[in-house]
């Protein structure tokens, strides 16, 4: 009898310990369950919702030493813009960049950037958006 009730509570604590890890993981979320749209993909590319805001966004993020000494660069950020035209923090990447510093500044950037999301047959998806930031001082 002790064996038989053993090797139950040994399959019972087994049981618990892998529905403890599936709550801990939760549910993936639903925009990783989306599909995902390349721009060729799209009827309708991702536009900045307001562009002026960009301009702001990246004068605010430019390191005030880089802009003293007169350094400017280009980065390339790719992120993925959700139907609900904001952008997917998690998803943010460098892709290619003139000054490494300015790396950190541009994906400052690309977080607080809103989009109007890109349409596949009318309808609003999340899509794949790689965006070059520019830092000048003219």
């Amino acid at each position: 009898m002790m064996k038989r009730c053993s090797g139950a509570l040994r399959r019972l604590a087994a049981a618990g310990f892998v529905a403890a890890l599936l709550m801990l993981a939760g549910a993936p979320d639903a925009a990783a369950q989306e599909a995902l749209y390349s721009p060729a993909e799209l009827s309708t590319l991702p536009k900045i919702a307001a562009p002026g805001k960009v301009k702001s966004l990246i004068e605010r993020t430019y390191p005030p030493e880089l802009r003293n000494r007169g350094i400017g660069g280009r980065v390339q950020v790719q992120f993925i813009v959700g139907a609900d035209g904001k952008v997917e923090p998690a998803s943010i990447k460098v892709m290619a960049t003139t000054a490494p510093v300015l790396a950190d500044a541009a994906v400052e950037v690309a977080r607080m950037l809103e989009f109007n999301p890109g349409l596949k047959d009318g309808k609003a998806v999340r899509s794949q958006v790689l965006l070059p930031i520019v830092y000048s001082t003219n």
